[in-house]
């Protein structure tokens, strides 16, 4: 039953309960008593209009309120709306170009690295900072669970890339501070250059499937996808759509 239907019938019973008390307190003593003046019946008769008065003025107020409640509900929906088609809307681009840019990245020059010493330059590789995501936190409730789920953990997987490559340009700015303090040690390998390596690929791999889980929540957006790949040439010569990148490369197999 709907709220409209459970007031029509709270207001029938408050009429007919009204109408009850009436018949009760003022009609069954009237026709009871020997004598029936007109006085009574005119007493009563009054009694039942002004009580139908007010019967009525409450229907009238009550209708006027729950008009009134529909229209903030409408409204607050048509809001929720926007809002929620505007937050989709920001979070799809930026989830796209970042995952964009961790193909790219991945594509060349980390999955194809070549026993090549790392140096501390690798900050060059830092994903961008996030922009529309930290003020939406609280505002992925409007969104679909799905999305949510993946756009928490793309970002957070995004933010582990980030931290690696810190941790490991850190690590070469101290490896290459003692090669130049050291002649001697001009031909020295890095022994980790590989493995730090590795765990590049794999962080930026991580990304891949909860940004299409997400991507695909907030709905088809190929302009979007095809604006972003543009940007980033080694995803670009691919020649695969933003989601077809990231269906295929997070399946793949990192040597």
């Amino acid at each position: 039953m709907q709220r409209g239907d459970q007031g029509f019938g709270a207001a029938g019973l408050l009429v007919l309960a009204s109408l009850l008390v009436y018949l009760i307190v003022i009609a069954l003593p009237i026709i009871k008593a020997d004598t029936v003046r007109l006085s009574d019946w005119l007493c009563f008769y009054g009694a039942v209009v002004s009580g139908s008065m007010t019967l009525v003025g409450a229907g009238a107020a009550w209708f006027a309120v729950r008009r009134q409640i529909n229209e903030q509900r409408k409204l607050a929906d048509e809001r929720a709306d926007k809002e929620r088609a505007s937050l989709s809307a920001s979070i799809y681009a930026e989830i796209a170009d970042r995952a964009a840019r961790c193909l790219n990245d991945y594509i060349r020059p980390w999955s194809v690295w070549e026993d090549r010493q790392i140096e501390p330059t690798v900050r060059a590789f830092l994903p961008e900072r996030a922009v529309v995501y930290p003020g939406a936190v609280e505002k992925l409730g409007l969104l679909d669970q799905p999305v949510v789920v993946g756009a928490v953990q793309f970002y957070s997987r995004l933010s582990a890339v980030a931290q690696a490559m810190e941790f490991i340009a850190a690590d070469k700015e101290r490896l290459w501070e003692t090669v130049q303090k050291s002649p001697a040690t001009a031909q020295w390998i890095d022994p980790l250059r590989n493995t730090h390596a590795r765990l590049i690929t794999e962080r930026l791999q991580s990304c891949f499937q909860p940004a299409l889980a997400a991507l695909k929540g907030l709905g088809e957006r190929p302009s979007v996808d095809a604006d972003t790949v543009k940007v980033y040439p080694y995803l670009r010569e691919t020649g695969l759509t933003l989601h077809q990148a990231l269906e295929k490369y997070k399946m793949e197999l990192i040597e």
